[in-house]
């Protein structure tokens, strides 16, 4: 019986070693997948809660959607007005696209 407690100690003290191991690789593939998307990534790393990311393009869309020179009404092109102030209002920072 004693005999059984000790291989049964010592098969739980390796799968705690194997179990940890696992464990340490994953921590550590974890860790270099979170430095490589901060390298890549740096704006939207440190951006505060709120920001909006969009890349330049489908900013500069958004900008000419909403510019008000492309309606006639003074009603409406008020309206378009307001939504292009508040639009270009936006903590948007500068998104480096890849090449």
């Amino acid at each position: 019986m004693a005999a059984l407690e000790k291989e049964l100690v010592a098969a739980q003290k390796r799968i705690a070693t194997l179990e940890a191991s696992d464990w340490e690789k994953q921590i550590a593939s974890l860790r270099k997948q979170l430095t490589e998307a901060r390298r890549s990534l740096p704006g939207i790393t440190r951006a505060a809660n709120g920001t909006v990311f969009m890349s330049n393009a489908d900013r500069r869309n958004v900008r000419a959607c909403l510019h008000p020179d492309n309606v006639q009404d003074a009603a409406t092109r008020k309206r378009y007005e307001r939504a292009s102030q508040w639009f270009n209002a936006l903590p948007i920072p500068e998104i480096k696209e890849a090449p």
